[in-house]
């Protein structure tokens, strides 16, 4: 059996929150939110917390944008003031190792920054040894001309796999879960090969 390597904090301190619904249906394309709130409970368990400040909250605060419907994701005006606010924690957002200053760069960054498969998990393997937040954003599928990818904010890997927390189950990815209590997967590296393209991306939030 491998061994998995995972970030310092244990399993059993991460704030691990479930997605919210409306109309009996849970939302989509918060993926990038929720990544960050991971990584906010990971660096400031006692303020980003599941009876504290939580995703919900946050998106009712504005604190990282302004929340749209889910047809005006892509203008990616939810993330418009997400660098200031990091930056007002003392975080910095990179993306495919572009540092994110601004929400035009998130823009940019989210579109043109490129990364291979072997450079994406060097990158992943790199920052749980270092302790630093980080997420895999896979491509899925397409729905017409648009893309569908998924953020998940990786706790540690093995040879085989990288283990990720989520805030629902997507049906699309062929993630196994292996706690039933909350949303922690295990997603095989082959997955993520098969799914790669020029739209693959690391966040990392240090």
């Amino acid at each position: 059996m491998s061994e998995v390597v995972t970030h310092a904090r244990p399993f059993e301190s991460i704030g691990f929150v479930e997605r919210e619904s409306k109309d009996g249906k849970q939302l989509h394309f918060k993926c990038g939110r929720d990544f960050i709130y991971f990584c906010l409970n990971f660096y400031l368990p006692e303020t980003f917390n599941p009876h504290a400040l939580t995703p919900v909250e946050i998106d009712r605060q504005h604190l990282f944008g302004i929340p749209v419907p889910k047809y005006l994701a892509w203008t990616q005006l939810q993330f418009l003031y997400l660098p200031n606010y990091l930056a007002s924690k003392k975080l910095s957002l990179f993306i495919n190792n572009r540092k994110i200053e601004s929400y035009f760069s998130f823009v940019f960054g989210n579109l043109f920054s490129r990364i291979s498969y072997e450079e994406a998990m060097a990158s992943i393997e790199h920052c749980v040894r270092q302790n630093t937040a980080c997420a895999i954003d896979i491509p899925i599928r397409k729905i017409g001309p648009a893309l569908l990818d998924h953020v998940l904010f990786v706790h540690g890997f093995d040879a085989e796999n990288l283990y990720v927390c989520d805030t629902l189950t997507v049906p699309d990815l062929e993630y196994q879960k292996i706690n039933q209590s909350v949303h922690y997967y295990k997603l095989s590296r082959s997955v993520i090969r098969k799914n790669w393209s020029i739209f693959g991306r690391v966040w990392r939030v240090e």
